[in-house]
């Protein structure tokens, strides 16, 4: 969405849905749901937060989405209850953490 914002590109091959743990929570239940409602799955690329925060900043990294605001996005308001302040948060992290990605 920020990609779109910024340049104006909306190819549906630029979309990168995002989600901690995502690999065995949300990515799962959205494709399962969908294909169920006979939706087709769209073009779109799928990462997981926790594995490239791991992966790329280091295995001890914390895991925990409030332990990660507090070092990465200390100005973020997070609270834990729901999608969307865990969304707001997670944004905030990714671009802290990957700068120049």
């Amino acid at each position: 969405m920020t990609h779109a914002m910024n340049t104006g590109n909306t190819d549906p091959e630029n979309i990168v849905l995002t989600a901690h743990l995502g690999s065995c929570h949300d990515h799962v239940y959205l494709l399962r749901t969908m294909i169920a409602s006979g939706i087709r799955p769209l073009d779109f690329r799928l990462a997981d937060s926790l594995a490239l925060l791991k992966t790329i900043q280091g295995p001890t990294e914390p895991s925990e989405i409030a332990s990660l605001v507090a070092k990465y996005a200390e100005g973020v308001s997070y609270t834990s209850d729901g999608a969307d302040s865990d969304a707001r948060a997670l944004r905030a992290v990714v671009m802290a953490a990957f700068p120049n990605a």
